[in-house]
């Protein structure tokens, strides 16, 4: 955040200083120079003609390689449990019973370092 502040300042001053050396610009003239600036954080890098192709040759191997051998089948059991996978939310449920009367159900999740209080 300070980062993005300390540009905008410098861009705001730069553009009032040519602003100000300018009389001749209207009004609104300058206040559109005024909120130009180079967002940094937004703004897309052009690639290399290296890069570009190393990529393409990456997915198209990628998708080759899911034509040739598909994903395996997630299970739907281990052992007397049964298995309900959610993949896009990384969690996982599991159900069974023990004895008569006793049902087990254990969520997991994958930790991933985050922590909401």
């Amino acid at each position: 955040m300070a980062r993005f502040i300390r540009t905008a300042q410098r861009a705001f001053v730069s553009a009032a200083s040519k602003t100000l050396t300018n009389g001749s610009q209207s009004r609104i003239a300058s206040a559109s120079s005024l909120l130009q600036f180079n967002p940094y954080a937004t703004s897309q890098t052009h690639k290399s003609p290296f890069t570009a192709k190393f990529i393409r040759i990456l997915s198209n191997e990628i998708e080759n390689q899911l034509d040739y051998a598909p994903p395996h089948q997630r299970a739907t059991s281990f052992n007397s449990f049964t298995v309900r996978d959610r993949p896009g939310e990384m969690w996982m449920t599991m159900r069974g019973k023990y004895g008569e009367y006793e049902e087990i159900k254990i969520e997991v999740t994958m930790f991933d370092g985050c922590f909401c209080s």
